[in-house]
C-alpha cells in the first residue's frame, strides 16, 4: 500500500521546470512534476474523493500499478464491502525507485523525469516488486 501526504492538486505547488528538479529534491519536497505529469496523475489517482471515506491500495503486477478503492468506515472504523478500481499505470512507466532517509518513504521515479515520495506499508514487500530500489544515498538517476 501506498500512500503520500502531497496536498491536493487544487492547493500544491507542482514546478515543472526541468533545472529544478535536483533543488527540489534537495529541500526534500514531496514530488517534482507538475499536475500532468506522470507523477502527479499517480499522486492524483492515490487521493479519492468520497462522501464516506476510501483507502487507496496500489496492486503491483508484472504488467501494472493498479489503484483499488476500498470503503473506510469512519465513524465505526475498520474497511467496508465496497471496492472500485482506479486509475492504472503500465509497471515500466516507473523507471527507478529509491529508499527515502525517513523509514518505510520510497521515491517513485517515472519515465518523464517526474518523480514522488509516498509512503509505503511493508518494506519488504516493496523491494520484492522493486528488488533494484536505490539506497537513500543514491543520487536520483
Amino acid at each position: 500500500m501506498f500512500t503520500t501526504d502531497v496536498p491536493s492538486q487544487q492547493r500544491g505547488n507542482s514546478v515543472e521546470d526541468p533545472s529544478l528538479r535536483g533543488r527540489r529534491q534537495k529541500d526534500k519536497e514531496p514530488f517534482f512534476g507538475g499536475w500532468e505529469s506522470l507523477v502527479g496523475q499517480f499522486l492524483i489517482a492515490g487521493q479519492p474523493k468520497s462522501k464516506t471515506g476510501a483507502a487507496a491500495v496500489v496492486a503491483v503486477t508484472d504488467v501494472c500499478l493498479r489503484f483499488v478503492y476500498v470503503q473506510y468506515r469512519r465513524v465505526l472504523g475498520g474497511l467496508g464491502d465496497a471496492v472500485e478500481l482506479g486509475a492504472s499505470f503500465p509497471h515500466d512507466a516507473v523507471v527507478w525507485t529509491r529508499r527515502h532517509a525517513p523509514k518505510n518513504e520510497m521515491q517513485f521515479g517515472f519515465s518523464d523525469g517526474s518523480w514522488g515520495t509516498l509512503f509505503v506499508s511493508g518494506e519488504d514487500d516493496f523491494i520484492r516488486s522493486f528488488p533494484g530500489t536505490l539506497g537513500h544515498k543514491e543520487p536520483i538517476p
